[in-house]
């Protein structure tokens, strides 16, 4: 069997492959976290909106991190006008903090890692 494959990679059957290490194996799972994170929280932020829009309550675009304050603000603002808006505030205005909080960890938990992968060896 050792032989075969010996004469294939010989014959140029096989090319060669770059097995990622560990480490940057870790940096791949926190990268795909941190999306994961600000996937559902702009699913989170599209729904709130959708739902108070079929109400006549408009808020804008939660594109940066200063207008998410802004989105909590004006949830909780609408959340005080009706009773099923202020049960669902309540919970996700808790959801939507926690999941900016956590995404803001994490980024700058990768800046310190990549800050400490791009220093030259000592």
């Amino acid at each position: 069997m050792l032989e075969a494959l010996a004469h294939l990679a010989r014959t140029g059957w096989f090319s060669r492959v770059h097995i990622r290490g560990e480490a940057s194996e870790r940096v791949r799972v926190l990268i795909g976290a941190r999306e994961r994170l600000i996937r559902v929280r702009k699913e989170l932020d599209t729904h709130v909106r959708g739902v108070l829009k079929i109400f006549g309550i408009c808020i804008g675009p939660v594109g940066r991190a200063d207008l998410r304050q802004v989105f909590r603000d004006k949830f909780a603002e609408a959340g005080q006008t009706d009773p099923a808006f202020r049960l669902m505030a309540g919970i996700f205005i808790l959801i939507h903090w926690a999941l900016c909080s956590a995404a803001e960890a994490m980024d700058e938990d990768l800046r310190i890692i990549c800050a400490k992968a791009a220093l030259p060896a000592a």
